[in-house]
């Protein structure tokens, strides 16, 4: 999911300059929610993308943290998962 992530905020960063038609921002955010966050944080700060929008420079690296610390939570309670 991150490598799409990261492949989407990169299209969508083309797009924006080429002046075509964008992907839509609920989408990048719903691939952040569905574990894509750190994909798509990492995409943001390489291709200087959505940085300066709130929405997005401050929820994906909160969900960054949410996400790691789940898998983080799973592999010490859970680690034959």
């Amino acid at each position: 999911m991150n490598g799409f992530a990261f492949l989407t905020y990169m299209i969508d960063k083309i797009l924006a300059k080429c002046g075509w038609r964008r992907i839509p921002e609920s989408f990048l955010i719903m691939l952040g929610v569905l574990f894509g966050a750190t994909g798509g944080y990492l995409s943001m700060l390489l291709f200087r993308h959505k940085t300066r929008k709130p929405k997005f420079s401050v929820l994906m690296p909160i969900l960054v943290v949410l996400q790691w610390g789940v898998c983080i939570w799973q592999q010490i309670f859970f680690p034959s998962l």
